[in-house]
């Protein structure tokens, strides 16, 4: 193959690495930082983004504490249909006060994903660490408003033909900004985004909670 040849396809693959990359960890739902679930509580959701469908379970493992087992299918850009493992935990910390007038409650979570995807060029294969601190306040009844601070970690790893396995290392510090609206007691619908995190498109969720 010429050099000019060469050069070309390797731009071309190192293009894909990217826009691969870039879209490896786009919209996805980390919830509410304090959940109304308690010790025994079941509840069974789906979110929707633009490049994502995710099945989850939450279960209260106790009154301050709920644990998320989830399953989603990615679609990446110029890339092929992958899928993604992940489990999560938020928890209520300390007892609910009042700012102003509404009822607030503080909160952590952490988030543990792992992903596989085919491109028409190679693989990717990543994962998705998330840790944040933050709260929620219900300004009115069944309506809570919530944001966290949150640092995230992904690492991806490329195979391409030619380059073989290109590996990535990002870290950035976001925000989480969302709400949720208890329509009856057993049933939530909310949305989040992400400002300053790769992950920045608006994501929605519903969870029936038993």
């Amino acid at each position: 193959m010429k050099r000019g040849a060469q050069i070309v396809v390797f731009g071309a693959l190192l293009l894909a690495c990217l826009v691969s990359w870039r879209g490896a960890a786009r919209a996805l739902v980390l919830g509410n930082p304090s959940p109304d679930f308690k010790k025994g509580n079941f509840g069974v959701g789906a979110a929707l983004s633009d490049d994502r469908e995710t099945l989850f379970v939450d279960v209260g493992l106790s009154d301050a504490g709920t644990l998320e087992v989830l399953a989603s299918n990615l679609d990446v850009p110029a890339g092929r249909s992958g899928t993604e493992l992940g489990v999560g935990y938020r928890h209520k910390l300390g007892a609910s006060f009042n700012l102003g007038k509404f009822p607030t409650h503080l909160g952590i979570l952490a988030g543990y994903r792992v992903a596989s995807v085919d491109t028409p060029v190679g693989s990717l294969d990543f994962n998705l660490i998330d840790i944040g601190f933050g709260g929620s306040i219900t300004p009115v009844q069944n309506l809570n408003t919530f944001a966290a601070a949150i640092y995230e970690r992904v690492k991806a790893d490329t195979v391409l033909p030619i380059l073989g396995k290109l590996s990535k290392t990002e870290s950035n510090l976001g925000f989480l900004l969302g709400a949720e609206y208890w329509i009856t007691p057993a049933f939530v619908v909310g949305g989040e985004v992400h400002p300053g995190l790769d992950d920045d498109s608006l994501a929605i969720y519903g969870t029936f909670k038993f």
